[in-house]
């Protein structure tokens, strides 16, 4: 799962960011659920709580990767 904020001059989609990250990361960083959201949830010294973003799961606003036909195939050493 990825939660991401936007920055104002910015309008990516779940899928470009999807597909940005194919090519650039392992296979097991790329997240299959992704979700935009307008601020981080931070305790009072600024860390993320990543408790509470944990506790919100998957939801009608989350694009799933899966859902669109996407996925991210395993490579193995080797291979390529």
């Amino acid at each position: 799962m990825a939660y991401i904020v936007r920055r104002a001059d910015t309008e990516p989609t779940a899928r470009e960011i999807f597909e940005f990250l194919i090519d650039r990361v392992p296979h097991y960083m790329v997240p299959r659920y992704i979700e935009f959201v307008p601020e981080l949830p931070r305790t009072p010294t600024e860390k993320i709580r990543k408790a509470e973003l944990r506790g919100r799961g998957v939801t009608d606003a989350t694009w799933d990767s899966r859902a669109e036909g996407l996925a991210v195939k395993a490579e193995r050493i080797g291979d390529g």
